[in-house]
C-alpha cells in the first residue's frame, strides 16, 4: 500500500530560518511536497521564503494578506493544500516543528498497523528543545499519555485537572514507554497526520477562535463525528523554538493577547455554561497572580483581562478583539 503525504504549515513574523529546517528535514523523512502559508509576514521574512521555495521543486508558497491568527492561517492553509496537492495524506507541522527522518516511516507504519482506515487520525511526538541547554526535553502531558496509557486532551472538571497538576509534581521516575500507540481525544495541529478526505467530511479549522485552542475544537468535531486520535511516540517531532514556561497568565512577558484568547478559548471550550467552574477558574487565577506578583497595577490590569476572558468564553463570544493600549 502506497502512502504518498504532504506537509502543511503556516509561518509568520520573521522565522524563515525555522521553515528552511523544517523543509530540508521534511524532505528528508519522505514527504512528496511542502506547501506554506505565509501568514502576513515582514516583507524580509516574505523574500526569504521567496528564496527558498524557488531553489526547491517540493516547496510551494501562498502569501496570505495580513496575519489571520493560527485558525484563518491553517483553514487556508488546508484549503490551498486540498486542493493542488496529488497526496492523499496531510501531515500538519508548526513552523518549528523539526521532523525525524524516521518520523514520517513511523506514522505510516503505524497507520497500517491500525488497519489502514481513515478513520484513524495520527498525531506525532513532539519533543522541546531548551534554547539555554539545547536539550530535548519531554513534554509532560504527552509523555504521560504514553507511560500510563491515559486518554490526553480530555475534557475534566477542574477539581480533576488541579489534582494532576499536583501528582505530577511530586511525580518521579525514569522515562519508560509502555504504550507506543496511545489514545487521545485531542491534539494540536503540530504532528497532525490526516486523510484529505477527512476535511471534506467534518470542515476546516473555525476562524472565530483566531489564536489557540481552533486545533482542540478541531478534535472535538473530530470525536464528535466517529473519528479516533491516536499518539505515535515513534514518529518524533521537535519544537526548536518553543518558550518553556511560558503560559502563566501572570508572567510580565506574556503578551495580553496571548493571554486573552488562550484563556477564553480555553475556557469556551471546557467551561462554557458551567459558571461554578467558570467562577472557581477566575478565583484560582487571581489568587495565584495577588500571591505571586502582588496587588501591583500589572496585577489588577492582568487580573481585569482575565476576568473579561473569562465571561466572554463563558458567554460564547469568540472572533477577534481590538486590543488598545490599556484596554481590549
Amino acid at each position: 500500500m502506497l502512502i504518498n503525504v504532504c506537509i502543511v504549515t503556516v509561518t509568520y513574523g520573521c522565522r524563515a530560518k525555522y521553515v528552511k529546517r523544517l523543509v530540508n528535514a521534511g524532505l528528508a523523512a519522505g514527504a512528496a511536497e511542502l506547501f506554506i502559508f505565509d501568514n502576513g509576514s515582514q516583507s524580509q521574512n516574505a523574500e526569504a521564503l521567496n528564496q527558498l521555495v524557488a531553489s526547491s521543486r517540493k516547496a510551494h508558497l501562498l502569501r496570505g494578506e495580513k496575519n489571520y491568527g493560527s485558525a484563518g492561517g491553517f483553514k487556508r492553509a488546508l484549503e490551498w493544500a486540498r486542493r493542488e496537492t496529488t497526496c492523499d495524506f496531510i501531515w500538519i507541522l508548526d513552523d518549528d516543528n523539526i521532523p525525524d527522518p524516521t518520523a514520517l516511516d513511523s506514522l505510516i507504519n503505524a497507520y497500517k498497523c491500525l488497519g489502514a482506515s481513515t478513520v484513524n487520525i495520527l498525531v506525532s511526538y513532539r519533543m522541546l528543545e531548551d534554547q539555554n541547554t539545547n536539550k530535548l526535553v519531554h513534554k509532560r502531558d504527552l509523555l504521560d499519555s504514553v507511560t500510563d496509557g491515559l486518554i490526553v486532551g480530555k475534557r475534566l472538571s477542574l477539581i480533576t485537572r488541579i489534582f494532576r497538576k499536583v501528582r505530577k509534581s511530586i511525580k518521579k521516575g525514569g522515562i519508560n514507554i509502555n504504550y507506543p500507540i496511545v489514545r487521545r481525544e485531542r491534539a494540536s495541529w503540530g504532528g497532525l497526520f490526516i486523510n484529505k478526505g477527512v476535511l471534506e467530511k467534518i470542515g476546516h479549522p473555525n476562524e472565530e477562535f483566531y489564536l489557540y485552542g481552533d486545533d482542540f475544537e478541531f478534535s472535538d468535531r473530530l470525536i464528535s463525528n466517529g473519528y479516533k486520535i491516536f499518539t505515535i511516540f515513534n514518529s518524533k517531532i521537535v519544537d526548536v523554538d518553543t518558550q518553556l514556561n511560558s503560559a502563566g497568565y501572570f508572567l510580565q512577558h506574556q503578551q495580553d493577547f496571548k493571554a486573552f484568547y488562550s484563556l477564553r478559548n480555553h475556557v469556551y471550550l471546557d467551561y462554557r455554561d458551567n459558571f461554578v467552574s467558570c467562577l472557581f477558574l477566575a478565583i484560582g487565577l487571581i489568587s495565584f497572580g495577588l500571591v505571586n506578583v502582588g496587588p501591583s497595577k500589572f496585577f489588577f490590569k492582568r487580573s481585569a483581562l482575565i476576568l473579561k476572558a473569562i465571561m466572554n468564553g463563558y458567554s460564547g463570544k469568540l472572533g477577534q478583539i481590538e486590543f488598545k493600549k490599556g484596554k481590549i
